[in-house]
């Protein structure tokens, strides 16, 4: 907005980006400031004629704050009130859209800064942002508030981070280009990797660099999906040797009990020693048989059941182990404890773990203590279980959950992998802490309500016995490159295709993979299209597809996912989800 001398009293953020100056330095300045001298004048008229006609419309050329030359159509209009004209309203066009010989940097800012996560910048050679678009959907910040700033101001922080500024305005000061990772900060205070690329922006006619068109894409999605690859790799390494031991301590079982059975009626072993052993057979045969159904579907049955109950058959279970270390546990259960949703075999299992892990750290302790508490919390039951003898550091409370993990020889260390598994398929959790030095808490919370849906138990991730070859379809590609570094991961050869017709084309032209994960919103080529394309051309493929959607029209996703027999999978989803749909996917097929 002007008033009667042409002084700016206002500007909004797109006038801002057209002059590529901050307000701050816009406010209180007069228009003709930002004209060339050779189109002030006319400016200056224009201004006049708005103040006593309807409008005026212009063309001049501005001095921009990234150094360019800009033509530009200005118009405008009066601010009437009470038949007084108070001032006038200043809209902007630029002209030079479409033009031939814009320089390239520009051309590139245009096309890549409606791009999702990414933003563009144009600074000075010195540093300063003169022009700034798609800040609001990485920094969480308006586009025209960093204008003037500096553009270390947007970066973390850190000397290292500094260090890169430093390289980077050299490097492109000198004609040359920059690209590598830096740590910026959003407008909440939260860090998150950027991956930058930086080039010269140079003067359409003598070449001389005026300053750096910077292009940043935020990683933080992406690396987040990469540290939860890199967490499943491990496990994936042991699913099938997790399969094996639990097949070689059924057949351990089978053998102990076959031997107690022909030790009855003899006087071989003491009853007490035989009704002992008999127990922890029992037990181990338990534990066994959650560990070798862990990957088949539908063996969760969530029920009512009573918390306290459990514990005590548990106990009652290790009693024989209770008994000859002379220890005592004590047990903390208040009255009225609400019943729990869980599988009781399941939960029994773990009950099992949990106790036989407490057991073990209590081996060669002097002094040993055991203490179980139960309480309502807000979100479930809660079960703590407090051992001594635990030597572990807080360091290192979410190892021991790892599997293999173990500070006993010779044991294998996969139970509390196991519990956690069989946990969070019934959207229980467990966690450790260290209550003080010598002392371990393993703690557990349990739903009170029926769990909205089951999930398969799988610790693991379902070991492949040869690498499978999946197809992915999608028109982000941030979602191609997370879902690749996942599945790559964990053994999966992956393609990738940007629309159902490239889809189609990858098919025809290429050996077919085993899977295809298709989205269902594409520009060139639906993903409606593409299964019916599918169904047509290669029906077999259609039972080996999975339909990802964030499709808000649930009904139709619904129908073409009934309809085709595709599992259908809403975005946003945990990979662990998706990794349960490719098992079953690969296993029915």
């Amino acid at each position: 907005m002007l008033d009667r001398e042409g002084r700016i009293q206002n500007a909004n953020p797109a006038a801002c980006r057209g002059f590529a100056r901050p307000r701050e330095r816009l406010t209180g300045s007069t228009l003709t400031d930002w004209v060339l001298p050779a189109d002030r004048f006319r400016s200056q008229e224009g201004v006049e004629r708005a103040f006593q006609e309807s409008s005026s419309v212009w063309r001049a050329r501005i001095r921009r704050g990234d150094g360019l030359p800009r033509v530009q159509e200005f118009k405008a209009v009066p601010l009437r009130r009470e038949d007084r004209v108070e001032g006038a309203l200043l809209f902007l066009r630029d002209l030079n859209e479409g033009r031939e010989g814009r320089p390239e940097s520009l051309q590139l800012q245009r096309l890549i800064e409606n791009l999702p996560r990414q933003f563009v910048l144009v600074t000075d050679k010195g540093g300063k942002i003169r022009y700034s678009s798609g800040l609001g959907r990485t920094h969480f910040r308006d586009n025209g508030s960093v204008l003037g700033l500096d553009y270390a101001r947007l970066l973390n922080g850190e000397r290292k981070g500094e260090a890169t500024v430093e390289e980077l305005f050299r490097e492109v000061g000198s004609g040359n280009t920059w690209a590598g990772i830096q740590w910026h900060r959003r407008k909440d205070g939260a860090a998150f990797p950027v991956e930058v690329y930086a080039a010269p922006q140079l003067h359409p006619r003598s070449g001389q660099v005026l300053g750096v068109l910077l292009v940043g894409r935020d990683l933080s999605e992406i690396r987040k999906w990469r540290e939860r690859s890199e967490r499943v790799e491990p496990l994936a390494r042991i699913g099938s040797l997790v399969t094996r031991i639990s097949r070689e301590m059924e057949e351990g079982v089978c053998r102990l009990e076959t031997a107690l059975s022909e030790t009855a009626g003899s006087e071989t072993l003491e009853p007490e020693l035989r009704d002992s052993l008999a127990r922890e057979v029992r037990a181990l045969r338990g534990f066994a048989a959650g560990v070798a159904e862990f990957g088949n579907r539908g063996n969760l049955r969530p029920q009512p059941l009573d918390l306290p109950e459990l514990v005590h058959e548990a106990l009652e279970r290790v009693e024989g182990r209770l008994g000859a270390r002379d220890i005592h546990p004590l047990v903390e259960i208040p009255p009225n404890l609400p019943a729990v949703f869980a599988d009781r075999r399941y939960l029994g299992c773990i009950l099992d773990a949990l106790l036989g892990n407490a057991l073990d750290a209590l081996e060669g302790d002097p002094e040993p203590l055991l203490k179980l508490g139960l309480r309502n919390g807000p979100d479930g039951v809660l079960l703590s279980i407090t051992n001594s003898g635990a030597g572990i550091s807080r360091d290192w409370v979410e190892e021991i959950f790892d599997p293999f993990y173990t500070s006993k020889e010779g044991r294998p260390g996969l139970g509390l992998a196991v519990a956690r598994g069989m946990l969070e398929a019934q959207e229980g959790r467990i966690w450790a802490e260290v209550p003080e030095e010598g002392l371990l808490t393993l703690a557990l919370e349990l739903p009170r309500e029926a769990p909205n849906r089951i999930r398969t138990f799988r610790p693991v991730p379902l070991d492949l016995s040869r690498a499978r070859s999946v197809l992915v379809v999608d028109d982000d590609e941030a979602v191609r490159v997370s879902l690749r570094a996942f599945l790559e991961k964990v053994g999966y050869q992956v393609r990738e295709a940007w629309s159902g017709r490239s889809a189609l084309a990858e098919l025809t032209s290429a050996r077919l993979p085993e899977i295809v994960i298709t989205d269902l919103k594409m520009s060139d080529g639906s993903g409606y299209w593409f299964l019916e394309e599918l169904e047509r051309e290669f029906p077999r493929l259609v039972r080996r597809t999975v339909i990802l959607t964030g499709d808000a029209d649930h009904e139709a996703a619904d129908d073409l996912a009934q309809r085709t027999g595709c599992p259908l999978v809403r975005k946003p989803f945990e990979l662990p989800e998706l990794m349960e749909v490719l098992d079953q996917v690969a296993l029915g097929n």
